[in-house]
């Protein structure tokens, strides 16, 4: 009688579904609509209606504790260097985050609150860019790298377009 292969040596389209994958979707689904909650709260702003600033700070506050305290599942890292890299990541998106509401809301602080958060970011973007080209040439299919990427480089890209 043969086993089956260890769940990592499927290919991620054979992968069966297992509890992470379900938890790391549901975790997508509600940064999504915490950002779609933002972006409410930017038209409310905008428009000078009432509650604005209220969905503004807290759909952001609860994006920064996703990825303050679960990046695993934000990001979907699988083994320890993995989980790792993503605490510190979610720890510099987080700061990155929180100087986004900052500016937003046009509150003191908020370019000491940017430059603090920028310069561990700008070095998570290089250190993704470095891992994640060295992990493409082993693995084409695997996403990870690139998630943290796409949220580091939107972060810096939104903070710039409020520095301006």
């Amino acid at each position: 009688m043969t086993t089956p292969p260890p769940i990592l040596d499927y290919e991620p389209s054979q992968r069966p579904a297992t509890a992470f994958n379900q938890l790391q979707k549901a975790f997508a689904i509600i940064e999504i609509l915490l950002w779609a909650i933002c972006v409410v709260g930017l038209i409310f702003r905008t428009q000078r209606w009432a509650g604005g600033s209220e969905l503004i700070i807290l759909s952001v506050s609860i994006v920064c504790l996703l990825f303050m305290f679960a990046p695993i599942l934000v990001f979907g890292s699988q083994g320890w260097k993995r989980h790792l890299g993503s605490h510190a990541v979610g720890i510099a998106l987080t700061f990155l985050t929180m100087a986004l509401l900052f500016k937003i809301q046009r509150w003191e602080g908020a370019s000491e609150m940017a430059l603090v958060s920028v310069i561990p970011c700008v070095l998570a973007v290089l250190l993704t860019l470095i891992f994640g080209i060295i992990n493409y040439k082993k693995q084409r299919s695997d996403p990870f790298y690139w998630k943290i990427l796409f949220r580091l480089l939107l972060g810096l890209f939104l903070l710039f377009l409020l520095h301006i």
